[in-house]
């Protein structure tokens, strides 16, 4: 506390002024350290879980189709529609070359030596050997052995489709455990910056609290109470009491000039005091000393006056038309003297114009420097905005198309597995293969629906991400408000530079019609100093008797002068 007293007022400013800049910069770096964090939470799920989801989708819809085809080929053996199984046989080779595909691409974006490589490396194991027992079907019904077909498509032929999707929906829930991670990630990274945030506000709330009360106590009060000591001091009242003298700083340079001042104005009031009694008494001497010569004087002075009134009538007549002449004069300098001034005035209007056109150029400058680089700043990020949202929009959209996809195969799994069980208690005894092609579908159902389930809670954390990221977008529009701002801040000083400028021409103009009066009252002062001079003529003449008179009056006044040093 001594220390912020003995402390000058400006080094007390500038110490406020830096806990506020200290708190703006705390809030600044938070606020940037949480955009930072949920930035790169968007570029990771944009780059990584995102296309993965993509492309195990495609994989998962391919896989799902090459089933049916499975399911469509036993059911028309079953049926003994050759056609159907012809046809089956025929989308066999290209279905197969799909999930191949679909493969490859999932497989480019999984990285090497993690689980996810090695669920890969155990579906490709499962895809062939699913391939090759989808084969050995194809070679039961060519041979048209329907029992074994049958006891082959519900036994090894099911096991080897388990074996072969088990790794995908493991995937599934590993992409959906991981996507969220990232959205718990997300969240504790935002709640830890608006924590950091509010604590740096409520910190500098505090800090900001605690300098406004030290400056009311340290500054505003005592400036106060020596405000109110100088007015008593003014009105005469040298009894105040003086504080905060003992200060170092500016408030206590100002206690200790006014002790100072009571002092010397104790000391004059002293001398003052002392001053009245000599005056009293000189005075009291010097009234009888004039009183005596004022009676002496009366008497020579009187016959002098005489003379002197016959000369003083004569000046007067001159001296009226002195007074005419003077009269012109007067008024004729007065109106030059009124253009001067306006022309001073109009002077001083083109400087002060000239001044404020160039403050306006300058503020131009500025303000247009201030726009390009808000102009780069929100260009900048705007385009960095656009290219995450379009991702995001882009895969938010592939994956809308998966579930569709999957949807509507799980809608035609249902309706197969519904047709499958009536056919199948239609037919009793001879329908059992048909009840096992059902209950094949129904697991089918179920695994599409689980996996449609998965990508849905995918897509839910996508929007949950995308409506952040146009949280982002908001600040770039605020950037870009500021640009607006500057532009507007651009035409304002374009306004002040024509408004100056009419101000200069104006004033140009008002200083030519200041001139050409002030030549006209010149011309006028002229004449009438032409008519003075004729006047000063006739008082020469009156002002030779004035001489005599007053040589006179000098011998009076000598004989005056000798009596007053007698007497002093």
């Amino acid at each position: 506390m001594t220390l912020w007293l003995n402390l000058s007022l400006r080094g007390k400013v500038l110490a406020s002024f830096l806990a506020v800049l200290l708190l703006i910069a705390t809030l600044g770096c938070a606020a940037l350290w949480s955009l930072g964090s949920l930035g790169q939470a968007t570029d990771t799920l944009a780059r990584d879980a995102l296309p993965k989801s993509v492309h195990l989708g495609q994989l998962m819809e391919s896989l799902n189709r090459y089933r049916r085809l499975d399911l469509r080929l036993a059911l028309a053996a079953v049926a003994h529609d050759s056609g159907d199984v012809q046809g089956a046989k025929a989308d066999m080779p290209k279905t197969k070359a799909a999930v191949d595909a679909a493969v490859r691409l999932y497989a480019g974006e999984v990285a090497p030596g993690t689980a996810e490589a090695n669920r890969l490396r155990t579906f490709t194991d499962a895809w062939q050997h699913y391939t090759a027992a989808t084969t050995k079907l194809v070679a039961f019904i060519d041979a048209h052995d329907d029992a074994g077909m049958q006891g082959f498509a519900s036994g090894p032929l099911k096991e080897a489709f388990r074996a072969v999707i088990t790794p995908l929906t493991d995937t599934l829930e590993a992409q959906g455990r991981r996507g969220q991670e990232l959205a718990r990630d997300a969240a504790a990274t935002q709640a830890a910056g608006r924590t950091t945030v509010l604590a740096a506000l409520g910190a500098g709330l505090i800090l900001c609290i605690a300098v406004i009360v030290a400056m009311a106590r340290t500054v505003a009060r005592p400036l106060t109470d020596m405000t109110g000591a100088l007015g008593r001091l003014a009105q005469g009242d040298l009894t105040v009491a003086l504080q905060n003298s003992d200060r170092r700083d500016e408030v206590g340079v100002l206690g200790r000039a006014l002790a100072v001042f009571r002092d010397n104005a104790l000391a004059v009031k002293r001398l003052e005091t002392e001053q009245a009694s000599l005056r009293a008494q000189a005075a009291r001497d010097a009234k009888a000393a004039q009183d005596a010569i004022a009676d002496a004087f009366e008497a020579q002075v009187s016959g002098l006056i005489d003379a002197l009134a016959g000369a003083a009538r004569e000046m007067k007549d001159t001296a009226d038309s002195m007074a005419e002449a003077a009269g012109i004069t007067r008024d004729r300098s007065s109106s030059v003297a009124g253009a001067a001034v306006q022309t001073s005035a109009n002077v001083q209007m083109v400087a002060t114009a000239s001044e404020e056109l160039a403050a306006t150029v300058q503020e131009i400058g500025r303000q247009v420097e201030r726009s390009r680089t808000q102009a780069q700043n929100a260009i900048t990020d705007c385009a960095t905005s656009a290219e995450v949202v379009g991702q995001l929009q882009d895969s938010t959209a592939k994956i809308s198309a998966v579930v569709e996809m999957i949807a509507g195969i799980a809608a035609q799994t249902n309706l197969l597995a519904l047709n499958a069980t009536i056919e199948a208690a239609r037919a009793g005894e001879a329908g059992k293969g048909f009840a096992v092609v059902a209950s094949e579908v129904k697991a089918l159902a179920t695994q599409t629906a689980k996996a449609t389930e998965d990508v849905t809670a995918q897509m839910q954390r996508i929007q949950v991400l995308s409506e952040r990221t146009a949280g982002a977008i908001g600040g770039m529009q605020g950037a870009i408000t500021g640009m607006a701002d500057i532009a507007m801040a651009i035409a304002s000083a374009v306004e002040e530079q024509t408004a100056a400028t009419a101000e200069v021409a104006r004033g140009i103009n008002e200083a030519a019609t200041g001139t050409e009066d002030m030549s006209r009252n010149i011309t006028a002062v002229s004449a009438a100093a032409a008519t003075t001079g004729s006047a000063a003529t006739q008082i020469l003449g009156t002002s030779g008797k004035l001489a005599e008179n007053a040589t006179v009056l000098t011998g009076a006044v000598q004989r005056f002068l000798g009596t007053v040093r007698a007497v002093a």
